[in-house]
């Protein structure tokens, strides 16, 4: 079932990426805004369906060692994406629909790579499926709290998307407003981070050996807020900031790899 899942979210990413090469060779914001609305919900369902997978196809004593791989696939992705989107928001300017065309490219490339997923059997196929979202993320929820560890993992992994998202918006301004560089620096700014986030992620893994480390990830969350605050409370040139970010996206080993999905 998490193959097929995986597999049609790429499908959804081909439309996504049809609706925004629409918008950006037409020049209008509702397209745009649209096709990135649906890339979003396209990643909300692809995201349970990647480390739904992950179970099925790994031993439990390699689960970190796969988590921290899957984390470092990811955040190489989003160093390329986040410097290749700023040089082509340069190079292609005026002409926008070209970048549509390398973001249909890769889609079906995507979609292509996806045909490739081993096909397990559905963890659960009796499950009923809820409407009702918000009461049974509610009882999931209670089922995580009856195992503490479980329970803090998810915390620590929910801190850690929130501030690495937060992060990566909060950059997009940092680098012209405060830095005063363009895009393509601001990129490489956000590029640091993604480049540290992954390998603190496959160190993670490494550190684990064959076994899930809950006592990485408050050592990480330490980290990453330390680290925040020396980027906030001082002055910072282009290097300076780089490195910082470097540090604060390597500063959180394990809260995701260390979260057993």
């Amino acid at each position: 079932m998490a193959t097929t899942v995986a597999i049609w979210t790429k499908v959804m990413e081909f439309g996504s990426m049809l609706l925004a090469t629409a918008g950006l060779m037409n020049h209008q914001l509702w397209l745009s805004l649209g096709a990135l609305t649906l890339v979003a919900s396209q990643a909300a369902l692809f995201g349970p369906s990647k480390y739904g997978l992950l179970p099925e196809l790994l031993p439990e004593k390699s689960l970190s060692w796969g988590n921290g791989a899957i984390e470092l696939g990811t955040f190489l992705a989003i160093i390329v994406g986040t410097v290749a989107g700023a040089g082509m928001g340069e190079r292609f300017q005026g002409h926008e629909q070209y970048a549509g065309y390398v973001l249909l490219g890769l889609s079906v490339l995507g979609f292509l790579t996806s045909l490739g997923i081993d096909r397990v059997p559905a963890a659960a196929p009796g499950k009923p499926f809820r409407v009702n979202i918000v009461g049974d993320l509610w009882k999931q929820i209670g089922i995580m709290r009856l195992n503490r560890a479980l329970f803090l993992a998810v915390l620590g992994n929910t801190y850690f998307w929130f501030l690495g998202s937060l992060l990566f918006s909060t950059i997009v301004v940092y680098g012209p407003d405060v830095l005063h560089v363009g895009q393509t620096k601001t990129g490489y700014l956000n590029a640091m981070l993604a480049v540290g986030i992954g390998l603190g992620s496959m160190a993670a893994g490494w550190i684990s050996d064959n076994k899930i480390e809950y006592g990485l990830i408050p050592l990480g969350s330490i980290g990453m807020t330390c680290t925040g605050f020396a980027l906030g409370i001082t002055p910072h040139g282009m290097v300076g900031s780089a490195i910082l970010l470097g540090m604060l996206g390597g500063a959180n080993p394990a809260v995701c790899a260390e979260l057993p999905m």
